[in-house]
């Protein structure tokens, strides 16, 4: 049985909660979206984690960030347990490329990237596969054109990776369709159904006008979630902490 962590920590704005929280959490696996590359040392040194894969899907020019300099920012999955095999992969990426991010999110679709990375890992003789992603911004949570063309393209992703744990900021709010089709390609969706956002309400810049459940926590039928936990201020979205386990 493996402690995870799935967290959208928006750069390097809340690291005085998140390595905390971390630190006494101590998860033997760590998946992060919105993560700083200059960032990610540190997220290893507060975790004792040192396996780390991540794929830069941004380039963020903010004053929060650590270093008050541009980064780039991007998805990571970090282990305790050394990686048996390790990947990423765009399903979308801008005709110019990676680019600085657009000030309107409505423009994200010109500067972001989106992608998945997946590490494998042994654990008491048990493999485990773990992956994430940031899943395609819509302007109002409903499905666009856009995420439908990107599903399909994650979906061939996914589909490389063999059974596996899928974990990430979604951008699709379950009960509006694209979460149910990502449903459909697991065995379970993990998030229990009492919950009703995963955005946190005070840490969100729209946190008390919606009320959207974006993180998810899918499982193949090799799995098992268990004590799945949602955890608030941390971050603008919730953790996801869960017991992880093969059938």
């Amino acid at each position: 049985m493996l402690k995870i962590i799935s967290l959208n920590v928006e750069r390097s704005k809340h690291l005085d909660r998140v390595f905390p929280f971390i630190q006494k959490e101590a998860p033997d696996v760590l998946l992060l979206q919105e993560v700083l590359e200059r960032d990610l040392s540190e997220f290893q040194k507060q975790s004792g984690l040192p396996n780390v894969v991540w794929l830069r899907d941004t380039f963020i020019d903010d004053p929060t960030n650590t270093s008050g300099q541009p980064d780039y920012s991007g998805i990571a999955i970090l282990s305790r347990h050394p990686f048996t095999s390790q990947g990423s992969e765009y399903y979308y990426m801008p005709v110019s490329g990676i680019a600085l991010e657009a000030k309107q999110m409505v423009d994200a679709r010109v500067t972001n990237a989106q992608g998945v990375v997946w590490a494998a890992m042994n654990h008491n003789g048990t493999s485990f596969t773990f992956a994430t992603t940031h899943f395609t911004w819509t302007p109002d949570g409903y499905p666009n054109e856009d995420q439908e063309i990107d599903f399909l393209a994650a979906t061939e992703v996914l589909s490389k990776i063999g059974p596996h744990i899928l974990t990430g900021d979604l951008n699709a709010p379950r009960g509006l369709g694209v979460w149910e089709r990502f449903t459909a390609l697991y065995d379970r969706d993990n998030i229990p159904a009492d919950i009703v956002t995963t955005i946190d309400p005070d840490l969100h810049r729209f946190g008390k006008r919606i009320a959207w459940t974006v993180d998810a926590l899918f499982t193949a039928k090799e799995y098992r979630a268990n004590d799945v936990r949602i955890v608030s201020g941390l971050s603008d979205h919730t953790a996801v902490v869960a017991q992880v386990s093969r059938r």
